[in-house]
């Protein structure tokens, strides 16, 4: 929760300045959300994070450097700069992103994962 709290502030911080790339949502006072949340899912689970999503994705184990990069719009963000704070994706981790218009992804995703073997 430190860690999570410590990068939302910093993000803040460059938010006033005028340093981060279109608009945030963050996750202060939130950060047990974000940790409840990812204890209880594996390695090899998708993470499809919130609004306020940044705890999630660190936990996910997104890396602070490349994330922080992302927000403020530099190359190596984790994007490539490009999507600033609302839409990070890692698929090395399996982390989705926050996109929009869950309903339709979250039925394309569970289709697509291994099914039972009927009995």
């Amino acid at each position: 929760m430190y860690l999570i709290r410590r990068f939302e502030n910093k993000v803040y911080e460059l938010a006033e300045r005028g340093l981060v790339f279109g608009s945030t949502h963050l996750e202060v006072g939130e950060e047990a959300t974000a940790v409840g949340t990812l204890l209880n899912i594996n390695k090899d689970d998708y993470l499809i994070a919130t609004h306020r999503g940044h705890g999630q994705e660190l936990l996910k184990g997104t890396s602070v450097r490349s994330m922080m990069a992302e927000m403020i719009g530099k190359e190596p963000g984790i994007c490539g700069g490009r999507v600033g704070s609302m839409h990070i994706t890692d698929a090395s981790v399996n982390n989705l992103g926050r996109p929009g218009y869950n309903r339709g992804l979250l039925s394309d995703i569970s289709w697509s994962g291994p099914r039972p073997k009927p009995s």
